[in-house]
């Protein structure tokens, strides 16, 4: 089966929010730099699923290299489901 949508967890939805946040507050305009960042890399995740490896079971970890994030998502039927959302520096263990 194709994937064909993305979805973001409650946890990522308020990761990006948070992130919004911070980076708006560092530069006007910053936190929108990192949406159309994020908004590219989800495309090509459409269309090519398997991009980034499988770091624990079926969890996969891509990477916002600009911004130096990272994310957690797994293939679910037709859906991308983008769990975690973090700076490459936080303790990734527990996500």
């Amino acid at each position: 089966m194709a994937v064909q949508r993305i979805l973001l967890a409650p946890s990522a939805r308020e990761d990006l929010q948070n992130i919004w946040d911070y980076m708006t507050e560092q530069r006007d305009g910053l936190g929108d730099e990192f949406i159309d960042e994020f908004v590219k890399i989800t495309d090509l995740l459409l269309q090519f699923p398997e991009l980034y490896p499988v770091v624990r079971g079926d969890i996969r970890r891509g990477i916002i290299r600009q911004f130096r994030h990272i994310f957690t998502y797994t293939i679910q039927g037709d859906a991308i489901v983008i769990a975690r959302i973090m700076h490459s520096r936080r303790n990734t263990e527990y996500y």
